[in-house]
């Protein structure tokens, strides 16, 4: 009985390699040459080298830490929300026919992830109980709840005006 199975897989397999290498349709089959890839227009994009990527930011230890992270992530959000807001900006000036309009609704979509990702390094101070139940804490808690709220609202009005290109 395990012969005949054996036998039976290997005729089956036998069979689907002899059909892949005589297909007369337009799909590949094996008996096609390796395309070239040298042929393929592709764009490979990478970070920039010059620019060290940004240490994560350390658990406070001190109110005074955590009051000197909250302003340099005040100064980043500031940053962010003006990147976000030319970026959208742009989109919003070009015409539903121009060629560049998914690539400009991308850099609105990224430039509000990065908001996102900026407002979050305010959870090393939140995640600290004695930082979070402090008047600073308090502080914190409410510039991210306000923020978070904006990302939810914009990410909706951005989805709501998606180019029809993008599925």
């Amino acid at each position: 009985m395990f012969l005949q199975q054996r036998t039976n897989l290997i005729s089956l397999v036998f069979i689907t390699a002899l059909t892949g290498c005589s297909s007369t349709t337009d799909w590949p089959n094996l008996s096609d040459k390796m395309p070239d890839p040298s042929t393929r227009a592709r764009v490979i994009e990478r970070v920039d080298p010059t620019i060290a990527p940004r240490e994560p930011d350390k658990a406070p230890t001190s109110i005074t830490e955590a009051e000197t992270l909250l302003a340099s992530v005040t100064e980043d959000l500031i940053a962010a929300q003006e990147i976000y807001a030319r970026a959208l900006d742009t989109y919003k000036k070009v015409g539903p026919e121009q060629d560049d309009k998914v690539h400009l609704w991308l850099e609105a979509q990224l430039a509000l992830t990065r908001l996102s990702q900026t407002v979050s390094r305010l959870d090393v101070i939140l995640f600290d109980e004695k930082l979070a139940r402090s008047e600073l804490g308090l502080r914190v808690k409410e510039q991210k709840q306000r923020t978070d709220s904006l990302i939810v609202a914009e990410r909706q009005a951005l989805a709501a005006a998606k180019p029809a290109e993008i599925s």
